[in-house]
């Protein structure tokens, strides 16, 4: 096979991943009780192409002013991993849980565990991540976040005006948190870079704005 078959051979894979790879997502739903995501994963790639597209290995997220009460759990373990939005608004996640535009009342718990690992954001508003807890578009939330990760071999990358790379941590970005957050991150040979207006790129950590 020579070079440009290959070349397409890969695009198209991904691009089917793209389409058909999506997290647990609650969208303009009313949810009461627990919802509990457990996945393995290993040669992974969450790849998001296009404005507004949205792929992810694991993870939960809740959008589209849905109303949650309970707990929300993810347990993600992944391997030789990948998370790349590309496209003004696009995400891609490895694991973790994102509020958007919803309201959470009860615990949200995180818990990722990933090897050979990259977060890369590219274009405006788009997002990467690996694990953590990110609180956004004028969610509200009330009760206690809690956000484990571990990591290994890792890149937080963020291209493009307003873009956003992490790994790890919890956010809250223009929304209303109250109650009780903890993070832990263990990385180890990891870089966060950012490029661009307002561009962003954080490993772990707490971040309120």
């Amino acid at each position: 096979m020579n070079t440009r078959k290959l070349f397409t051979s890969t695009l198209a894979a991904l691009a089917l991943l793209a389409l058909f790879t999506t997290p647990a997502a609650l969208r303009a739903s009313d949810v009461s009780g627990t919802a509990t995501s457990i996945t393995t994963s290993n040669n992974s790639v969450a790849l998001a192409l296009g404005s507004g597209a949205s792929a992810s290995i694991g993870s939960i997220m809740t959008r589209d002013n849905s109303n949650v009460s309970g707990t929300l759990t993810d347990n993600t373990t992944s391997n030789n991993s990948v998370a790349l939005g590309l496209g003004s608004g696009a995400s891609a996640s490895i694991g973790g849980i994102a509020i958007r535009g919803s309201t959470l009342g009860g615990q949200a718990t995180s818990v990722t565990a990933s090897n050979n690992s990259v977060a890369l954001a590219l274009g405006s508003g788009a997002t990467a991540r690996l694990g953590g807890i990110l609180i956004k578009d004028g969610s509200n939330v009330s009760g206690r976040l809690s956000d484990v990760t571990v990591v290994n071999n890792s890149v937080a990358l963020a291209l493009g005006s307003g873009s956003d790379a992490s790994i790890g941590g919890i956010e809250v970005a223009g929304s209303h948190f109250s109650g009780q957050a903890s993070s832990v991150t263990a990385v180890s040979n990891t870089v966060a870079f950012d490029l661009g207006w307002f561009g962003r790129a954080h490993i772990g950590g707490i971040q309120i704005r």
